[in-house]
């Protein structure tokens, strides 16, 4: 149906539908005229609600615009041109022939170009008509105007950046009712110029709520029947999931016995976001509590406080983050997983998202933000954080992603309506390689130093904590003797040492370790370890810490001035040859 202004049409039509909030925007942002050309990312490939059908994007799009708009055009480069209705095809045809003539070029030809390179002029013939009312959807927008630099494009890929750009700020576009929307999931994939076009709009289209999440679940009961469990329930249990996503749970349980369960849900909902992320992320499981995590009572105090925060729903009193420093095999990670089990949230540790691809890295981090909001109520564990998202790339090679990675972290990390549902949980050894904004308070509002263990009091603690772990039989009598044996030991060495025991035993044909096994296994056993770079990361945690009651003895009358002086002086020890 024609219309006389953007949005206006020239007949009456039936009253609009209730519309997704990202699609509101888009109408209100064309009709004000504000944009033009629009990108639409994130959940793209889902089913949108349309009255009462739910339809592909691509399907809602030409729906909702063919009430206004006389021609509907799709592309991608695998297609080619589409229409949203085949009796569409002849008045654009007319449309661009009729201009063309007017201007005494060419006609276009009876079979239209493949290729963006030679289609695309005539597609931009149809957009400056002011006598249509049009919209043309580049869907995979990204395989048209990737992300990259100039310099390594060719000509065709240089021209399609400049074309874009140009319908961005066209005058002659802008004057129009024709409306132009890119589509791509991840908006770090498209081209940077053309993004950041000043008369472009880019609208995210987000995971379905839990709202929105309960609709389809009752239109599926309406269509299709129940499945043995209420709609609240089934929303609930699919957060991070997609409207697809949840449509493949219910065929794959009427396939079955007609039934779904909790443990079906949550185990195909990890595998679908885990695929989803690209194996970037991961469902972390804690079989262990802060029963079997031997000493570390004042750091297991305060952690139990965040649970009991949590638990209560007192979001207030929860950080938003925790960050664990101290050498590596003092029971950072070990802890943490504790502390997951504990606190009943869903747990996903980060793995490394850096690709060497120009874009994907911020588009990897982006796709992994967006899972992790819409899951909510989660644990994001970040070991080795040093690695992951410390310094490494940074400088003048890394295109700037390093930053612009650090940023966007940062921004989600100090969002406070995140507090009391999602939790940074970070594990490092080396905290001086972390952007020292990122550590501060309101991202990681908990700071907890890790040190081999100091008393003898604790490595007996560890010790017992750690032959339940790995359930050793044994038969002990003299602790104190073991662990005067290995002072200066991290629970990791005390752990290694507790497994070379049983090989003595093994040796003398025996299931049970006794004293000897032990002072045996700690004579043999030779660390591997740099003690200038242990004692280094033992002063960084001390700086970082946030309590100086978690510090040991020797650590909490020091003044600021001699803990950086001495870290100075380990800095220089280790620069030496």
């Amino acid at each position: 149906m024609a219309s006389d202004s953007k949005g206006t049409a020239t007949d009456a039509v039936e009253e609009s539908p209730e519309l997704p909030e990202w699609a509101n925007r888009l109408r209100d942002r064309f009709v004000s005229g504000a944009s033009a050309l629009f990108v639409l990312h994130g959940n793209v490939h889902d089913l949108v609600r349309w009255k009462d059908d739910y339809l592909p994007l691509s399907d809602f799009l030409s729906t909702m615009l063919a009430r206004t708009k006389d021609t509907v055009l799709f592309y991608d480069v695998a297609s080619g041109l589409r229409f949203g209705d085949k009796n569409m095809e002849q008045p654009f045809r007319n449309a661009v022939n009729a201009r063309r003539l007017l201007e005494g070029r060419a006609q276009l030809p009876l079979a239209l170009p493949r290729d963006p390179y030679r289609l695309f002029p005539w597609i931009e013939t149809f957009l400056r008509d002011t006598t249509q009312h049009g919209a043309f959807i580049l869907e995979y927008a990204e395989t048209v105007s990737p992300a990259g630099d100039v310099s390594f494009m060719g000509e065709q890929d240089r021209a399609m950046r400049v074309t874009l750009q140009r319908w961005a700020s066209d005058p002659g576009v802008l004057a129009t009712d024709n409306i132009i929307i890119l589509i791509t999931e991840n908006l770090a994939d498209l081209d940077r110029n053309v993004r950041s076009a000043p008369r472009l709009t880019s609208i995210e289209i987000p995971l379905p709520d839990a709202a929105e999440r309960h609709s389809f679940a009752e239109w599926n009961f309406a269509e299709e029947g129940k499945v043995g469990m209420a709609a609240e329930r089934v929303a609930h249990l699919t957060a991070g999931l997609t409207n697809f996503q949840i449509e493949n749970l219910f065929r794959s349980a009427r396939a079955m016995d007609g039934r779904l369960s909790t443990d079906v849900i949550t185990e195909r909902k990890r595998e679908f976001i885990e695929r989803e992320c690209f194996g970037l992320v991961e469902f972390m499981d804690s079989s262990h509590d802060f029963t079997v995590v031997g000493g570390m009572e004042k750091k297991k105090a305060a952690l139990r406080r965040v649970v009991a925060a949590i638990k209560k729903g007192d979001k207030e009193r929860v950080p938003m983050g925790v960050l664990g420093v101290g050498p590596m095999g003092t029971g950072k990670s070990f802890l943490m997983e504790a502390f997951a089990n504990e606190c009943g949230m869903t747990s996903l540790k980060l793995k490394n998202f850096r690709d060497k691809w120009v874009g994907s890295t911020e588009g990897n981090l982006e796709k992994i933000l967006t899972i992790v909001k819409a899951l909510g109520n989660v644990m994001v564990v970040i070991d080795e954080g040093d690695r992951s998202i410390g310094g490494q790339g940074a400088g003048d090679n890394d295109g700037g992603v390093n930053s612009r990675v650090t940023a966007r972290l940062k921004e989600f990390m100090s969002d406070t309506g995140n507090r009391g549902n999602i939790l940074f949980v970070m594990m490092t050894n080396r905290p001086d390689k972390l952007d020292a904004d990122m550590k501060r308070p309101g991202r990681f509002d908990m700071k907890l130093p890790f040190f081999p263990p100091q008393t003898e009091d604790a490595r007996i603690a560890i010790t017992k904590a750690l032959l339940r772990k790995n359930k050793i039989r044994h038969r002990i009598n003299d602790y104190p003797a073991f662990a005067r044996r290995v002072e200066g030991m991290t629970g990791a060495e005390i752990e290694a040492v507790l497994l070379n025991a049983t090989n003595f035993a093994d040796d003398d044909d025996r299931e049970t370790i006794g004293d000897a096994d032990l002072l045996a296994a700690a004579d043999d056993f030779i660390p591997s370890r740099d003690d200038a770079m242990m004692r280094y990361m033992e002063l960084l945690a001390v700086f970082e810490c946030s309590s100086r009651q978690m510090l040991p003895d020797r650590y909490k009358a020091m003044s600021s001035e001699d803990l950086n002086a001495d870290i100075r002086r380990q800095q220089h020890a280790l620069l030496r040859p």
